[in-house]
């Protein structure tokens, strides 16, 4: 017997069974199915008997209308598992065992079919589906997007079925059923829209198995709804699309062509689509998380390395990184000084398997010959006058890590032949001993000096080049990087905001426009010092113009009697002594530098890299300036 069941609401839990010609649901006393929800009408619908084991629903004017399967209906031929919706409940048709008739179930999983057609199998018709089966594999193999996978998956239904029309509906997040492709062949003006059965869709939703119907005319069910009357549906088949176990779409194909019914095997065909349908989806589906993912990587390495940036160039450092982290390889990095080749050194350790051990680094150039062999493998107890105890080396502290070399175009001659025998054999003897150590080092070289020219002057190995060359990258200046500045400038102004408890909510246009226009001869390290002045010297809530240093177009700062500053590039005579009468005497611009790298030394209490700053130089030249001028100690 016909019944309602109440699956959400007030009464939810109830069952009514429909035994009367007329049947009202409502609130209002004498309903044949009164219920207590205070936002259904009074007299709502009517359930009225049209035929054996069939009902129509018919609206009575309620207030807030009466929903069937998520469609507002005034009338509606109900059928097994119909959800109607009124008010705040949730009522479920639930027809009697056998009224199905024509209307039969193929599992997702073809053990057994059901469904009975009239006729014997087509085997010709078999051989061509497997045939559209394989082809439909083969496109589905080197399908790139979404949209053009679901159209492959209605286009082969339709045209291997020999139906005239073929539809896939995807689930949403929200659980709501959408149209992702159709195809349709013969039809006038209008019928691309969606006209389907919702009562079949909604079947196989709910139970996860392909369903078809030979004859809709000799069903109980289906002859009675609008959608199969009104578009003369005379055949129709559905599989349900399954990723992971769990349906999340429908595959649909009709006929409405007089005389013509789907085959035996067409619901065996539609049923193996479907399943191709949901793997591929579910492939679409983790490439697109594995994409999002990715992504997210690459955002997360950029911000732990300073790696800031969205153009290009940027982006291509980092999935250089991404690819060439994981192996052993030795990576050479070349570039200009300034664009961040130890920032991208540490991101290729941190993404390699030795990311637990130690990443050191030493700047060959920063190293006097002498000092720079002990540094690099160490030294024994009395190797040489204050070598008090055993030092380990460089190679040593960087055992099961990673060795950054920066400024390997200086390293020494003398440094050459020992270093490249650590890197074929991964061993040497400390300065001043014969045991041989053993070590494990990844070895990520830099330079911003043309390499193949020094080989060429006999002033760096060739044999040692070729062995650094393994595998190379050209980090790009910043000048040809103007998109990425403003994250910069951003990067910047909040790490050295926070140092200094200033609040800067943002840059004036003039200095925006300053800062992308200027072509950055110390790349990154100069916009760095850049920012870190302007923030030391600016006030106020914004970053100015004036703030910037003056070659930006800023205004000098005011000097201090005792400020040093960096020597003017041509001779200046120094005036004697007052009251002298001999000639004034002129100094050399060597002399000039001396004095005043030496004065910012003092001025800075020896901290090189702050006399860097002061001087506007980079801290290598100065380190080469200093080792010139003997003004080591």
């Amino acid at each position: 017997m016909p019944k309602l069941i109440t699956t959400e609401g007030p009464d939810a839990g109830r069952t009514w069974p429909l035994d009367g010609p007329n049947v009202v649901v409502g609130r209002g006393e004498g309903c044949g199915v009164q219920l207590t929800d205070l936002t259904v009408s009074r007299q709502h619908f009517r359930l009225v008997p049209v035929g054996e084991g069939a009902w129509r629903l018919l609206d009575l004017g309620s207030r807030n209308r009466t929903v069937v399967n998520n469609e507002p209906v005034t009338e509606h031929s109900l059928a097994d598992g119909d959800l109607i919706i009124v008010g705040a409940t949730k009522l479920l048709f639930e027809d009697e065992p056998g009224s199905e008739s024509a209307l039969e179930v193929l599992p997702v999983g073809l053990e057994t079919v059901t469904m009975e057609f009239a006729g014997m199998a087509d085997a010709l018709g078999q051989a061509a589906q497997l045939a559209g089966l394989y082809r439909f594999a083969q496109s589905v193999a080197i399908t790139e997007r979404l949209e053009d996978l679901h159209l492959a998956v209605v286009r082969v239904a339709r045209s291997e079925c020999s139906a005239d029309r073929a539809w896939l509906f995807v689930l949403d997040r929200a659980g709501q059923l959408g149209l992702a492709a159709r195809d349709i062949t013969g039809g006038a003006p209008g019928d691309d829209r969606v006209t389907v059965s919702r009562t079949v869709l909604d079947k196989v939703l709910r139970e996860g198995k392909s369903v078809g119907c030979s004859d809709t005319a000799g069903d109980a069910g289906l002859s009675v709804q609008d959608s199969i009357v009104k578009h003369a549906i005379r055949s129709v088949l559905c599989a349900p699309v399954v990723s992971r176990n769990r349906v999340v779409g429908v595959l649909y194909a009709d006929i409405r062509r007089p005389g013509q019914t789907f085959r035996p095997q067409d619901l065996q065909f539609l049923t193996c689509i479907a399943q191709q349908a949901g793997s591929a989806i579910d492939h679409f589906t983790l490439r697109d998380a594995l994409r999002v993912e990715n992504e997210r990587l690459r955002t997360e390495v950029a911000a732990r390395h300073n790696l800031i940036g969205q153009g290009a160039g940027i982006q291509a450092v980092l999935r250089f990184v991404q690819k060439v982290g994981p192996t052993d390889s030795t990576v050479m990095i070349n570039g200009e000084s300034g664009t961040g080749k130890e920032l991208v050194a540490h991101a290729i350790h941190q993404h390699s398997r030795r990311a637990a051990g130690p990443c050191v680094a030493i700047n060959c150039a920063a190293l006097t010959e002498s000092l720079l062999e002990s540094e690099l493998f160490g030294h024994e107890k009395g190797a040489f006058t204050g070598a008090a105890q055993q030092k380990k080396g460089r190679f040593e502290l960087a055992d099961g890590g990673s060795l950054f070399l920066d400024e390997v175009g200086e390293l020494p001659l003398s440094c050459q032949t020992k270093f490249l025998r650590v890197l074929e054999e991964s061993c040497f003897e400390r300065v001043g001993g014969g045991r041989t150590v053993r070590v494990d080092v990844r070895v990520i070289a830099a330079t911003n000096r043309d390499l193949q020219t020094l080989v060429d002057e006999g002033k760096f190995r060739a044999d040692l080049f070729y062995r650094l060359q393994v595998i190379q990258i050209e980090l790009p200046p910043l000048r040809d990087r103007p998109e990425d500045i403003p994250l910069l400038v951003q990067h910047f102004i909040q790490r050295y905001g926070e140092r200094m408890g200033r609040r800067i909510e943002g840059v004036t246009p003039g200095a925006i426009d300053a800062l992308t226009r200027h072509p950055w001869p110390g790349n990154v390290r100069e916009l760095k010092n850049a920012i870190e002045r302007a923030l030391v010297l600016g006030d106020g809530p914004y970053l100015r113009l004036e703030d910037l240093p003056p070659s930006l177009g800023g205004q000098p700062a005011a000097q201090p009697r005792s400020a040093v500053v960096s020597a003017p590039p041509r001779a200046v005579p120094a005036v004697g002594s007052v009251g002298s009468a001999g000639p004034p005497v002129v100094q050399s611009l060597r002399e000039l530098e001396k004095q005043g790298i030496a004065a910012a030394l003092q001025a800075t209490g020896g901290n090189k890299l702050k006399a860097a700053e002061l001087l506007e130089i980079d801290r290598s030249t100065l380190y080469k300036k200093i080792k010139d001028y003997g003004l080591e100690g």
